[in-house]
């Protein structure tokens, strides 16, 4: 390289620090920040990590249940939920907690999609038959769900999803 072109080159970085150093006295904080994010190559690493951490927190959904119960129903043989996806995969594996409520006594069955693809949007029934095998009021809930890119979400204390008490229909005497 030239003496020459080496006194252009350096005499462009410098220019480029005064720039740089002009901007950061005149700015706050935050702006510095960008400003630095901006210029340097671990700055735009860091704007992509952020931008992949934004964009996966959003596919995932928002911290509600993601599953919405719209309604059940029971008859003699079993029960009958309907429900949709609110997120915004489809879901592939699906388990409730089936737990039968008489007075003193709790039973819990299984209540399980193991294969099954319910995409978001359209409203989907299921039907199970009753956890003791005769007709008796029954508590479901959701006990976890298995998104198709494999995440298995749970319910926690922050994110609940509906109880559903269902009552079988009364004996006509």
């Amino acid at each position: 390289m030239s003496p020459e072109l080496s006194r252009v080159y350096t005499r462009i970085r410098r220019r480029k620090r005064k720039i740089i150093g002009t901007r950061l006295k005149r700015r706050p904080f935050f702006l510095k920040l960008g400003v630095i994010l901006h210029c340097t190559f671990m700055g735009k690493l860091l704007q992509i990590a952020l931008l992949e951490a934004l964009l996966v927190s959003l596919t995932y959904g928002s911290s509600s249940c993601p599953l919405m119960i719209a309604s059940s129903t029971a008859d003699q043989d079993g029960i009958r939920l309907t429900f949709r996806n609110a997120g915004k995969l489809p879901i592939r594996r699906l388990d409730f907690r089936c737990t039968a409520t008489r007075r003193g006594k709790t039973q819990s069955g299984n209540c399980l999609e193991k294969n099954a693809m319910f995409f978001p949007g359209p409203e989907y029934s299921v039907s199970y038959s009753y956890p003791d095998g005769k007709p008796e009021p029954v508590m479901v809930s959701v006990r976890s769900l298995t998104w198709s890119n494999g995440y298995i979400w749970k319910p926690s204390k922050r994110n609940t999803c509906r109880v559903m008490n269902i009552h079988p229909p009364r004996k006509a005497e």
